[in-house]
């Protein structure tokens, strides 16, 4: 992914995401970028209108003093 598609996707899952959790989603993004591991819980509405509840973890990876690459999944918990 480029970083124009993974900010994209940051855009996109916060236009989706339940508006009491994009405090808890920036303070995420933040940890991430500063190099700490980092997870979320928040609700989100599908393409289909359905709300469920998604879990969210990112681990930055350290390979050849690249601090760029991150590893991330994104798990539905409903």
């Amino acid at each position: 992914m480029t970083k124009a598609e993974i900010k994209g996707s940051h855009t996109a899952i916060l236009k989706r995401m339940s508006k009491e959790y994009i405090h808890e989603y920036k303070n995420f993004i933040k940890k991430v970028k500063r190099g700490e591991a980092a997870f979320v819980d928040y609700e989100y509405k599908t393409k289909l209108g359905k709300n469920i509840f998604l879990h969210h973890v990112a681990e930055p990876i350290d390979e050849n003093s690249n601090s760029g690459l991150v590893v991330g999944v994104i798990s539905n918990i409903t």
